[in-house]
């Protein structure tokens, strides 16, 4: 069974748990708790060849170490068969990866490896070392390692959901979507590497603007967006301009369902204010958040 680290269209599920009235602010706290401790890992525990996954940043983390061969062949891969050798999609890739309020953090430090994401060609910090989120880019699939045949023809890791290749530096191939793999920020010293926040920026600003979040949406999917980054504002702007804050299509998300994964119980409330229902997703995506608030709001209709 593949295991997927996505819910929704649009929205990445963590491993969340979620206090009354707490929500989406103790998530992103934590979160900036752990990004500026770090976590230590053992080099020496990996052979080449090989990888662990840790977690960071409440996301699997690859590890592998590339082999002398795979060093070498980093540069003889042709830039033809790339998909964005030049890291030209890196923003682009970072807002996809901001898909709701509480992946602030993950999208802060996203743009601090920035620098180490563009290295060429290892888009690593020691060459012999490569470390990338193991959340597909496009899908939020599980990667898995490739098989010999695949790997003879350069590819590392495969998407499961779509098919996707990327190489040994995480980058995709034509074909492969315009994503390359997520690099989080990290340091090595000797033969110990820190995943860790770099610098002192903050963390829990949203990199990117209203427009650039929300671009030129209708009423209801602006709803939809809005909740998703626990935007009281912009939610009742769009609800004045006529949104349908009902609106439910699989594969499209709902601004109830939106708002259970990244809006606070009191925005919650006043959509249910406003004549908002739960949907047929509503229960199990707040079992899964562990949003015992929006469960306890919920319930008298959920019966």
């Amino acid at each position: 069974m593949i295991k997927k680290i996505v819910l929704l269209a649009s929205t990445v599920l963590f491993s969340i748990t979620a206090q009354a009235q707490q929500f989406p602010e103790n998530v992103i706290n934590q979160d900036i708790s752990d990004a500026k401790r770090g976590k230590p890992i053992q080099l020496d525990r990996i052979a080449p060849g090989q990888s662990i996954i840790v977690e960071f940043s409440r996301l699997p983390i690859y590890i592998y170490k590339r082999t002398p061969a795979e060093i070498l062949a980093l540069n003889s891969i042709q830039r033809d068969s790339l998909a964005d050798p030049e890291n030209e999609n890196f923003k682009a890739s970072v807002k996809r990866q901001f898909s709701s309020t509480t992946a602030v953090v993950w999208a802060n430090l996203l743009l601090q490896a920035e620098t180490i994401a563009a290295r060429k060609p290892s888009r690593s910090v020691d060459e012999s070392i490569l470390v990338v989120s193991a959340a597909a880019p496009t899908s939020g699939c599980m990667l898995a390692i490739t098989n010999p045949q695949e790997k003879r023809k350069g590819a590392l890791f495969k998407d499961p959901c779509t098919g996707h290749m990327f190489d040994s530096a995480g980058r995709a191939f034509k074909g492969s979507g315009t994503f390359n793999l997520a690099v989080p920020p990290y340091s090595v010293a000797g033969s110990t590497l820190t995943l860790k926040a770099l610098g002192n920026g903050a963390l829990d600003k949203p990199p990117f603007s209203k427009q650039e979040m929300y671009q030129t949406q209708n009423a209801t999917k602006l709803l939809i967006s809005a909740a998703l980054y626990n935007d009281m504002e912009s939610i009742k702007a769009a609800i004045k301009q006529g949104a349908d804050i009902n609106y439910f299509r699989i594969g499209e998300g709902s601004p109830m369902d939106a708002a259970i994964a990244g809006s606070s119980i009191q925005v919650i409330k006043f959509m249910l204010q406003n004549g908002a229902k739960p949907t047929p997703n509503s229960e199990a995506l707040a079992r899964a958040l562990e949003r015992q608030d929006v469960l306890k709001l919920l319930t008298p209709q959920l019966n």
